[in-house]
């Protein structure tokens, strides 16, 4: 439970730690800190939450990044592959600002990777990039932003384990980096730069690296990935499914399980980590899209 109720982002859920940023702009995150995961200055481990020094007018927060109100982004953490993004290596403990990359309007964080979304619709990345995550072609780890390939007009931007996953502004969705089962391309291979997955019309994504979801104009969700995917016993698939029971949807979830929010304010949930995410006890293991009785109300979830 969180000692506050206006929290307006929270991400981490499928991390060992947590992070928030409330409505007046802080930043507060809780869980394991081998390396500065937390922020706070410290390797110490928290199991409530606490604020961060020196972060304010925070609009957007991700594991390890956040973005304030004037396009600046913000890292700390652990930076074994360069995902600080400050040229180096070195784990840092409390936040420092990304240098060379401003106007940013969202962010998205990977497993050692991380995205930013510019105002101009472009998208940069940097981090870890074995997989071709970073989208530049090559699978060479950046130690500061590039410029992922071949992508203008872009409006939201995501990031699973090892995969990135980008909507442009037409509804059409471009996937890169691992594997290649939730790109939602079907090409049989990981991929260093961006392909085109085969849904249109869509608005939103959410990846966690095994599973990626769609969100349509008109409220309706595709999955694809290595996972339960919310059609019944249909269990992976590397082209996208549409899951018939959500309607209407507003906001989709991969990190941590699948859940989904539809206009109405019902919650859904389907696969094996739903417990995790919306504190339900022992759900089981759920394989079609369920309405699990949650209904939020004034911001509130409610049985």
């Amino acid at each position: 439970m969180l000692p506050f109720d206006d929290v307006e982002q929270l991400g981490g859920v499928a991390y060992s730690y947590l992070v928030a940023v409330r409505r007046d702009g802080s930043v507060w995150t809780w869980g394991s800190n081998d390396s500065g995961e937390l922020g706070d200055g410290t390797t110490r481990n928290r199991s409530v939450p606490s604020k961060i020094v020196g972060l304010g007018g925070i609009k957007s927060v991700a594991p390890g990044v956040a973005l304030d109100g004037n396009g600046t982004v913000f890292t700390w953490g652990r930076n074994s592959k360069g995902e600080l993004g400050n040229g180096n290596t070195v784990d840092r403990l409390a936040p420092g600002e990304v240098p060379g990359l401003a106007g940013v309007v969202q962010v998205a964080s990977g497993w050692q990777h991380r995205l930013a979304l510019k105002s101009d619709g472009t998208v940069w990345a940097w981090g870890y990039n074995e997989f071709g995550q970073v989208g530049d072609g090559t699978n060479v780890d950046r130690h500061v932003p590039v410029q992922v390939l071949n992508l203008t007009g872009i409006v939201w931007i995501a990031a699973g384990a090892h995969n990135s996953v980008a909507v442009r502004g037409d509804g059409t969705v471009w996937s890169w980096g691992y594997d290649w089962w939730a790109t939602g391309a079907n090409t049989g291979q990981s991929e260093s730069a961006p392909v085109q997955a085969l849904v249109s019309g869509i608005t939103r994504v959410s990846t966690d690296g095994r599973t990626t979801l769609f969100l349509t104009s008109n409220g309706s969700v595709f999955a694809c990935g290595q996972a339960t995917l919310g059609v019944g016993p249909w269990y992976g698939s590397a082209i996208p499914l549409q899951i018939p029971e959500l309607q209407n949807i507003v906001e989709i979830s991969a990190p941590g399980g699948n859940i989904a929010r539809d206009a109405a304010g019902n919650v859904w949930a389907w696969g094996s980590t739903v417990q995790q995410v919306t504190g339900i006890a022992n759900p089981g293991w759920i394989q079609s899209a369920t309405r699990l009785g949650l209904v939020y109300k004034d911001g509130t979830a409610v049985l």
